[in-house]
């Protein structure tokens, strides 16, 4: 426990001198620090990570063991033929896993806070990366390339969906991101209509094909589950609907409120998405690849400079919700992370 907290506060006041002082080193320092941190976990932490040991295990003697998609299980194969070492593979995903969202974040420091955005981060998704591994790693793929979208690379983003979904097919909802930065960033409405009513035509298609190819996850996302109402979705839009009301006029005015509207649709389709989990049982993981710009929209909002004071009291309010979040992930531990130990 205590190297876990010691890790994580050193790793957050070096990404705040990184901040302040533009220095790459003390990112690069930071990103690791966290980065070993979750590749050097123990068996036992992470409730998910036992089974991946067993599957890593098992394929250092037999060439496939389950139904897993064929790029993580090739990669896995690899580094076992290589190091016939389940914690190596376990390590490399995870380490790799934290390097991509935080580079990421890193390239979207302009006009925001890095050391905030690693704040939300660690409160808000660096728990449940350590459970649901394989899925996050697919996450951090996607994240990450979404800075070709800025570069209008569109077909070499489209190959890194693909890639990702490799290793969890559910990648494919990275095309939901750029069917909403294609709309956003068109200027004819007749053309932004017609992306409108092609993705409501073309990305039901996509997940449908996808579901019969690996239809468990039909069934599994599908799952029924005991309704239960949280308040922490509801409790963030309405956060972000106020601000947006009270700062209307300052955002369309503002030579950022393409990227603003750009963030905020994918952050509200990512709300949504995950909010089916009220229903069913693991359906709330595929809106994890739109949930993470909640991390650079409320950091964009939170700045001073870009809203005056009324970025102090959203700031001060969702940091409310990230301890409030992280402190239920203590005293529920539920990813499984506590008690921290390493794997040796």
């Amino acid at each position: 426990m205590v190297l876990f907290f010691c890790t994580l506060i050193i790793s957050w006041v070096l990404s705040f001198m990184a901040e302040k002082r533009n220095k790459t080193i003390f990112f690069v320092v930071s990103a690791v620090g966290i980065g070993l941190l979750a590749a050097l976990r123990g068996v036992n932490v992470g409730i998910d990570t036992p089974g991946y040991y067993d599957i890593f295990n098992n394929l250092d003697v037999e060439w496939k063991v389950s139904n897993l998609e064929p790029g993580f299980l090739f990669v896995a194969k690899q580094l076992m033929l290589i190091t016939h070492d389940a914690r190596f593979v376990v390590g490399f995903y995870s380490f790799f896993t934290v390097l991509f969202i935080l580079i990421r974040l890193w390239t979207l420091r302009k006009n925001r806070s890095y050391s905030f955005m690693l704040l939300v981060y660690l409160c808000l998704y660096f728990p449940l990366s350590l459970n649901i591994m394989r899925q996050f790693f697919a996450i951090s793929i996607v994240f990450l390339s979404t800075i070709l979208l800025e570069k209008k690379r569109f077909v070499i983003y489209l190959f890194f969906i693909l890639l990702a979904s490799l290793f969890h097919l559910s990648a494919l909802f990275g095309l939901l991101i750029l069917i909403v930065y294609l709309i956003v960033n068109e200027k004819t409405k007749e053309r932004r209509k017609a992306l409108i009513i092609s993705s409501l035509v073309i990305i039901p298609i996509i997940i449908f094909v996808g579901s019969l190819v690996f239809g468990r996850y039909l069934s599994k996302y599908m799952q029924t589950s005991t309704f239960n109402f949280g308040l922490m979705n509801v409790a963030k839009l309405l956060l972000v609907a106020l601000f947006l009301l009270i700062n209307f006029k300052l955002i369309k005015k503002s030579a950022f409120s393409k990227e603003i509207e750009f963030v905020v649709v994918v952050y509200v389709f990512g709300t949504v998405l995950t909010s089916l989990g009220y229903f069913f049982a693991f359906a709330d993981r595929v809106g994890l690849y739109c949930m993470l710009f909640e991390i650079p929209f409320v950091s964009f909002v939170s700045m001073g400079k870009n809203f005056g004071k009324s970025s102090l009291l959203f700031k001060c309010a969702y940091l409310l919700i990230c301890v409030y979040t992280f402190s239920l992930e203590l005293i529920n531990n539920g990813n499984g992370l506590f008690p921290y130990s390493l794997n040796f």
